[in-house]
C-alpha cells in the first residue's frame, strides 16, 4: 500500500465508515491505519487483508475475510488532505464522564475538554444543584458516544476504554435512580404498613 490519502466510497474498515479519508503508513507486514483529523485507529495485516487495485492506481478495494468487512477506496485530491493529530492527544472519555458524574455540578468536566466559559457558568449556578443534574445527563450523553465520534469531536486517536471502567461508571450513573426508587418504595411501604397497624388497632 502507498502512503497517500484514500476516500472510502463503498463498505468501510473497522471505525471508517463511507466518507472517512485515511492514509496508511507501511511497516514490514503491516500497514498502520491514519484516519484524516483524529490520528491512527489500527493496523492492517496483509497476511489477513486481501488488496486490489485499479490499473491507474487511483483505487483499491480491501477485504479482510476474518474480520467480516469490505472498503473500496478512491485516492483524494491534494486540496482534501488535512494532517492528522498526533496519536495521544485529544481527550479521555472515561475521564471527562468520571469528572461529569462525581464533579459535574463545579463544571470540572467542562474545564477537562477545555470549555472554559461553559466551566465557569457551572461553578457560578452550582449552588443551585442545576449543573449537577446537568452534568449527569452529560456523563451518561459520554458514556452512550462511540468510540469514533468521541475522537472526531475532542481529537486523538479511536480509543477502546476499559469494559470495567465503562461498566463501574454506568453503575454510578445508576445510583441516583436507583436511590429515588428506594426512597419512592419506603414510603409506599411504610404507608402500608400504616394502614394495616391502623387496621388491626380498630379490629382490637
Amino acid at each position: 500500500m502507498q502512503q497517500a490519502y484514500w476516500r472510502i466510497v463503498e463498505g468501510g474498515l473497522p471505525g471508517c465508515p463511507i466518507g472517512t479519508v485515511i492514509s496508511f503508513v507501511n511497516e514490514g507486514d503491516t500497514a498502520r491505519v491514519i484516519r484524516e483529523g483524529v490520528g491512527q485507529i489500527g493496523t492492517l495485516y496483509k497476511t489477513t487483508t486481501e488488496q486490489t487495485g485499479s490499473a491507474d492506481g487511483t483505487t483499491i478495494t480491501l477485504v479482510n475475510a476474518t474480520e467480516g468487512w469490505r472498503a473500496v477506496l478512491t485516492r483524494t485530491a491534494p486540496s482534501t488532505w488535512l494532517t492528522p493529530q498526533a496519536a495521544g492527544s485529544g481527550k479521555d472519555r472515561v475521564v471527562a464522564a468520571a469528572l461529569a458524574i462525581l464533579l459535574g455540578n463545579f463544571g470540572i468536566h467542562k474545564f477537562y475538554l477545555g470549555k472554559v466559559m461553559a466551566g465557569v457558568i457551572y461553578l457560578v449556578f452550582f449552588w443551585t444543584y442545576i449543573p449537577g443534574i446537568i452534568g449527569w445527563i452529560e456523563g451518561i450523553t459520554y458514556l452512550a458516544k462511540s468510540n469514533e465520534a468521541w475522537a472526531q469531536e475532542y481529537g486523538g486517536p479511536v480509543q477502546t476504554p476499559s469494559s470495567l471502567a465503562i461498566g463501574c461508571l454506568w453503575i454510578l450513573v445508576a445510583l441516583p435512580l436507583f436511590a429515588v426508587l428506594l426512597i419512592v418504595a419506603l414510603i409506599f411501604l411504610g404507608g402500608q404498613v400504616s394502614k394495616i397497624l391502623s387496621a388491626v388497632g380498630n379490629s382490637v
